[in-house]
């Protein structure tokens, strides 16, 4: 049986789709969690007033849970990225050489819009192709927000028991 380049083509189609598709299973597993996380401590917070000290506590314990979940999630986007980047990069060499053994330059799947978005990286110092920098962005976000969060809430705590805030009531 010959070697066929083309077959090797659709199978790194085929495997570089799957790998972005487990890449989105996870992102949607994971703001799903830190939105379930985010409304626990809302609801917490919302209903104690900052009245006491367990909520505040419970409430940086959940916070400070939510840590460990957000870097493992940092850490898959990052290898995502690389391996989808990999896979993206071997396939435009691969369409280079059809190119070159077909003598056509119009050969490959996407490669106007490949080639687009790696002049919008260059012209915007950029180093990746998708949503992989607005996924990154929005896991930071969640790493910041949490911590920030169980700080504030047990600040708040603190001050209102000590007197230097006026107790919170929602009418």
């Amino acid at each position: 049986m010959a070697y066929n380049t083309f077959d090797e083509y659709l199978a790194v189609v085929e495997n570089t789709v799957k790998l972005s598709d487990r890449r989105q299973t996870v992102n949607d597993i994971l703001v799903g969690l830190n939105v379930v996380f985010a409304t626990g401590v809302s609801y917490l917070i919302i209903n104690t007033h900052f009245q006491a000290f367990w909520v505040a506590s419970f409430v940086m314990f959940l916070c400070l849970a939510t840590l460990p979940i957000n870097t493992t999630w940092l850490a898959l986007n990052h290898r995502y990225r690389k391996l989808i980047l990999l896979r993206i990069n071997y396939l435009l060499e691969l369409e280079q050489q059809f190119r070159t053994e077909q003598h056509n330059d119009r050969i490959g799947v996407h490669h106007r819009e490949l080639e687009d978005a790696k002049k919008f990286q260059l012209e915007n110092g950029r180093e990746s192709v998708g949503f992989s920098m607005l996924e990154r962005r929005f896991i930071l976000f969640f790493l910041i927000l949490f911590p920030l969060i169980g700080v504030v809430t047990l600040g708040i705590t603190t001050a209102i028991h000590l007197g230097y805030l006026p107790t919170f009531t929602l009418s």
